[in-house]
């Protein structure tokens, strides 16, 4: 990590970042009748290499500009072997291995507009390439906040985002991991969601209390699988094969919260409480009709306490 201060009103920070994420899964089931054993063993590993160049300049009072360049090269591979074993000896072992190297520019800029203490606004625009899909993706972003007075704010925000890696998750009918990383490609586009949500605060010396609401729409999901083996979601999407096996579907997530953080005393914290819904579309399943996530929460309560017993 570099960054350097050019001059009084522009700044630089350069990052160079590596991830490495590995998952080993085996399984193996005997049988008595007739005498036979199953072995599955299959590894999931993400290689993440991140260079990062972002740049903040104030170009005056009310205007502050930032733009930046991003290069990601995410490698994932998938290594499964199946071995089936009868009571004479006789094998039969299946190995596969697929790799998928997956590269993404993206370059971004938005302005940061600021009128006095009350009135704060950022607008943006980031423009990406991936080369798994060979297409350009545009998402637009704004935000804002309006005071009142020094104690009643107003905040909103919408954007568009693209996420090109995803978790896909099986109900595989002989073992193997429930969550495998997959990117996109030119058959199974990028995730794509739409966020919206709308808060109001209150905040004097004491207490910060908020009430927000929030909307998502998630387009080209992949969830669920009627597959036998963990290989076959890869060979579908690299052969092109058998896409009814994939389905794609979409979703959305709604909700509303309550937040209460008390300042100070001998006991403070904050509280919070979420009443949202999660909801899967997809239409080859559940007769073509919504259903929840299996991340859905639609209650969800928080709390923080802190004190300080004397010195402690």
């Amino acid at each position: 990590n570099w960054s350097h201060v050019w001059g009084g009103m522009t700044y630089s920070s350069f990052l160079l970042s590596n991830s490495i994420y590995n998952s080993h899964s085996f399984g193996k089931w005997a049988y008595s009748s007739p005498l036979s054993t199953i072995e599955l063993i299959d590894d999931n590993q993400i290689e993440d290499i991140t260079i990062q160049l972002n740049n903040r300049s104030k170009l005056n009072s009310r205007h502050t500009l930032e733009f930046g360049f991003m290069y990601k090269r995410c490698l994932t591979k998938f290594l499964t072997e199946f071995s089936f074993l009868t009571g004479d000896g006789f094998s039969t072992p299946e190995i596969g291995e697929i790799s998928e190297s997956g590269k993404q520019s993206s370059i971004y800029f938005q302005d940061q507009l600021s009128i006095g203490k009350f009135f704060k606004a950022t607008i943006g625009l980031r423009i990406s390439k991936y080369n798994l899909t060979g297409d350009n993706y545009i998402d637009p972003r704004a935000s804002i906040t309006y005071a009142f007075t020094d104690q009643f704010t107003l905040k909103g925000s919408a954007g568009q985002y693209t996420q090109f890696l995803h978790r896909f998750s099986n109900n595989y009918m002989i073992g193997g991991k429930k969550f495998v990383w997959i990117q996109s490609n030119e058959q199974l586009k990028p995730i794509s969601s739409r966020q919206f949500d709308i808060e109001f605060q209150h905040e004097n010396d004491y207490w910060t209390a908020g009430v927000s609401t929030y909307y998502r729409k998630h387009n080209n999901l992949l969830d669920f699988s009627l597959l036998v083996k963990p290989m076959d979601p890869y060979k579908v999407l690299d052969e092109g094969s058998e896409k009814d096996n994939l389905p794609i579907g979409s979703g959305n997530s709604k909700g509303l919260e309550l937040f209460l953080h008390k300042k100070t005393g001998s006991i403070h914290g904050w509280l919070s409480y979420t009443f949202g819904r999660t909801e899967h579309l997809f239409p080859d399943l559940n007769n073509g009709k919504p259903f929840f996530s299996d991340y859905d929460r639609t209650h969800e309560f928080k709390t923080v306490a802190i004190t300080s017993p004397g010195t402690w």
